[in-house]
């Protein structure tokens, strides 16, 4: 894919600065229907607030919701065999404004229910679990991206047993203050061995952020090469 070939809005040519950079690094405010489409068909569509989450849409239609700091798990979501809720404990926002060298610790309590194909809710098996997070910032790095070449803070994630407080998984976000959003997402489990990256390839807003348009774009991405 070619570098930008779906870029949709003029960001790259402040995303090698690292003075102005540095002046973007608080929380994102986002515009209404603003989209991020990744190079393995996801699309994050921002929704709306409830209180002090974020609502986000998925490209078949569903939402969920998440905290304003992307690097912490998704607190709400519902699918047509799932469903649960987080509750966080800590200040993962204190991260914030980003910049080299600072860490957060928080938790988060998840239950969930899953259901087999005809079953109702009150049939679903339910699951509860916790979670230890530690995050941290790294130094600011330029990365290539198929939407083009960034300025990024990354901030490096671990998840932890909480019996034996070994790590469990390893994400690296890259957050880039010309798109107000992160552009690159590495994720690591040491318990499958599995190793997986998500990768920008644009952004939309406006009138562009409609679902022809989406629906173009993830088709052009299924179509192209991926060696």
């Amino acid at each position: 894919m070619k570098t930008g070939h779906f870029l949709m809005i003029a960001i790259i040519c402040s995303a090698s600065s690292s003075a102005h950079s540095a002046e973007l690094l608080a929380q994102p405010e986002y515009q209404e229907g603003q989209t991020f489409i990744f190079n393995n068909g996801r699309v994050e569509q921002y929704s709306g607030t409830d209180g002090n989450l974020i609502i986000w849409k998925h490209r078949s239609g569903r939402k969920y919701s998440r905290a304003p700091s992307f690097f912490v798990p998704i607190l709400q979501w519902k699918t047509s065999r799932s469903r649960g809720s987080r509750k966080l404990n800590g200040h993962p926002d204190k991260l914030w404004p980003l910049r080299a060298n600072k860490k957060v610790r928080f938790s988060v309590v998840t239950n969930s229910e899953f259901r087999k194909k005809n079953q109702n809710w009150e049939q679903a098996r339910r699951r509860r679990s916790v979670q230890f997070w530690t995050c941290h910032t790294r130094p600011m790095v330029t990365i290539q991206v198929p939407a083009g070449q960034f300025e990024t803070q990354p901030v490096e994630c671990q998840k932890f047993s909480t019996s034996s407080m070994k790590v469990l998984q390893k994400q690296v976000w890259y957050y880039s203050p010309a798109v107000g959003h992160y552009i690159r997402k590495d994720n690591q489990s040491y318990l499958s061995g599995k190793h997986s990256s998500i990768l920008l390839v644009t952004t939309l807003t406006g009138r562009a952020a409609n679902p022809k348009r989406i629906r173009s774009i993830l088709d052009k991405i299924k179509s192209e090469p991926t060696g």
